[in-house]
């Protein structure tokens, strides 16, 4: 790789993990004030169409787009325009009629969901507006795996942050304007955000490309590239999104699992629907987004780590490519330890101070430790696909599943445990799959593990870091507000985990080096103390 082929990748990698990390901050923050418009029961009927929704959003917006962004760069290096326009028309017509079958499924089939999964009559009007989401993301592939295709970041970080900008505005604007009329319109207002900001950004990509078309000279001359037919196309397409879609559903497919069990199992545990409807919505709207927030820092990770891992297999640098996956590995660990122990330790405050009330504090206690086990999978399923052992992670995603929706069944069927039996199946389900890809990562790659870094450093620093979290909070609570004494207690927790991290050997020089940009920052600070 060239210094200036470098250089773009590492532009683009850049523009894409800050467009998501927008959309998955922006995706976090707009819950906490749709929950205090709407209360734990209008925003359990929200996240029940939105939890179905994403699982078939999901194949739109990460299979689809990156298969065809690979066939468009391969057409385009080839100056085939006729073919990558072959390529994007094929795309729209595959995803269209994809899009319109599992709109239909959802939308038309509303009332199969409410009554037989949901068993919560409210989410019939919140899934039918959500469902024209799912033909608008499934209409966007096509263009973001083109212009991706092209090394056109720009469309594509636009429409990301663009689509979750509006769905933003229109979902606190649309609940605003009907809550009046009840908790079902204004969670109906809600879902229709969701589809009004997938909408927004097809348009834009629509309108860019066919702007574009007009500046573009098509290259449709003899270049001595035999044309693909249509069916080679299509095929082409298919096997390279499925296993790349396939490893990237067990998030969805947890919440798809929640959504259709807890409602019924809950009531069958003697809640009253209004309740279970709440405690859903604690859950999923509320402890939930918590959970998922730290994954965007191993994206980031990954998306700097990972394409070197493939590039050392490529080249055999063995040594190259278990040094940089153990260091995946680690920075996983330890950012996700300390996330995890500290959301448990401050679940009562981070619940008052974003919702208002605590209600889902204790949810969000023993929801957090499932952030460990999730940023490991994402990980540890990266490295997989890295050394292209994209098999496993689809064998433990569908082992995970499995536990976790016979556990969620189960445990929240029983009165004692309800709500908390769906956090503690996640978290046994994640610990399962995360357990089956690690033995698989040391298997193929061979690699000695890390006590030092992996085990004993990361546990020493966030034992230490949470024993002065909760002196710190419970020493100031009372005195200062609790806005500030949770704000403080984190600084001081911050401070501490990375002091005793670096003083222990967690991080050595050379693997901080290694990590683009924040690496040589940190070591710039810290570089006398760390070995």
């Amino acid at each position: 790789m060239n210094q200036e082929t470098k250089k773009s990748f590492l532009l683009n990698t850049m523009i894409l993990t800050l467009a998501g990390a927008f959309a998955r901050v922006l995706g976090a923050v707009y819950r906490i004030f749709l929950t205090r418009i709407i209360g734990d029961e209008g925003i359990g009927l929200y996240q029940m169409a939105y939890n179905l929704a994403l699982l078939f959003m999901t194949v739109g917006m990460t299979g689809l787009p990156l298969s065809i962004s690979k066939l468009v760069a391969e057409k385009t290096a080839a100056q085939d325009e006729r073919s990558t326009r072959k390529v994007l028309l094929l795309s729209l017509l595959l995803s269209g009629t994809l899009g319109l079958l599992l709109m239909a499924m959802l939308g038309l089939g509303a009332n199969f969901w409410v009554e037989t999964n949901l068993k919560e009559p409210r989410a019939l009007m919140p899934l039918r507006a959500i469902s024209p989401a799912v033909l608008f993301v499934f209409l966007m592939a096509p263009f973001r795996g083109y212009f991706q295709g092209r090394q056109e970041m720009i469309p594509r970080a636009i429409s990301d942050a663009m689509e979750q900008l509006v769905r933003v505005i229109m979902i606190l604007t649309l609940a605003m304007i009907l809550l009046g009329r009840g908790l079902e319109a204004a969670a109906t207002g809600a879902a229709l955000g969701v589809t009004l900001g997938s909408m927004a950004a097809f348009i834009y990509l629509l309108m860019l490309y066919l702007r574009t078309q007009h500046k573009q000279v098509a290259v449709i001359g003899d270049l001595g590239v035999k044309e693909e037919s249509s069916m080679t196309v299509l095929k082409r397409i298919v096997l390279l999104a499925i296993p790349v879609t396939l490893g990237s559903l067990i998030w969805p497919l947890m919440q798809f699992v929640d959504a259709l069990i807890i409602s019924g199992r809950l009531q069958t545990a003697g809640f009253a629907v209004e309740e279970a409807t709440a405690l859903f919505g604690r859950y999923s709207g509320q402890a939930g987004p918590l959970v998922n927030m730290p994954s965007i820092l191993t994206v980031a990770v990954a998306a700097s780590l990972i394409p070197s891992i493939t590039d050392a297999m490529s080249r055999n640098d063995v040594e190259t490519m278990r040094s940089r996956a153990n260091l995946a590995l680690k920075v996983s660990t330890l950012i996700a330890l300390p996330a995890a122990l500290g959301l448990n330790l401050l679940s009562q405050p981070v619940a008052q101070i974003l919702y208002g009330s605590a209600d889902a504090a204790n949810i969000i206690a023993v929801y957090s430790w499932v952030i460990l086990f999730l940023l490991l999978y994402q990980t540890s399923a990266s490295i997989l696909q890295g050394i292209n052992k994209i098999q496993v992670p689809v064998v433990s995603m569908l082992i995970g599943i499995g536990i976790k929706t016979v556990l969620t069944y189960v445990l929240c069927a029983i009165p004692n445990v309800n709500i908390f039996g769906a956090a503690i199946a996640t978290g046994l389900g994640f610990a399962v799959a995360v357990g089956y890809n690690l033995y698989k990562v040391y298997q193929f790659t061979e690699m000695t593990m890390d006590m030092q870094g992996l085990v004993i450093s990361p546990i020493i620093s966030a034992s230490l870091m949470g024993l002065v979290v909760y002196l710190a909070y419970h020493g100031m609570t009372g005195r200062i507000s609790m806005l500030v004494a949770t704000a403080i207690s984190v600084v001081l927790g911050i401070f501490v985990y990375g002091l005793v991290l670096l003083l222990s050997g967690g991080l050595r020089k050379d693997e901080l080096q290694a990590i683009p940009k924040i690496g040589p920052l940190i070591l710039k600070i810290t570089g006398r103390w760390i070995k």
